[in-house]
């Protein structure tokens, strides 16, 4: 299996901008929603998809975090990009994701 590539915020604008199939999935914690806030992407026409992949206070890591993106409409033939406060967390999420399909 291919790396996860560590995609630049500009490249991730313009995908989800111009590729349909592209989606921001952010996997920071409920708390952090709540105290930072989300993305604001109206511009792309394009909701952002909060799914945590590790649970607030104890940040063990979400075991429903695959479900939780299949329930959020996203598939396979989605190109998902993903969002955390360092990168970490996005990446084990990316990793997750790639491997259930």
């Amino acid at each position: 299996m291919s790396a996860v590539p560590e995609v630049p915020p500009a490249e991730t604008w313009r995908a989800l901008n111009d590729d349909p199939k592209a989606m921001l999935v952010d996997g920071r914690t409920d708390a952090e929603w709540t105290y930072v806030g989300m993305p604001d992407l109206a511009a792309t026409g394009k909701p952002v998809v909060p799914v945590a992949w590790q649970i607030f206070p104890a940040m063990t890591v979400n075991p429903d975090f695959v479900a939780a993106l299949r329930r959020a409409g996203l598939t396979p033939g989605h190109r998902l990009h993903f969002l955390c406060r360092s990168g970490a967390r996005s990446l084990a999420a990316a990793r997750a994701a790639r491997a259930a399909g």
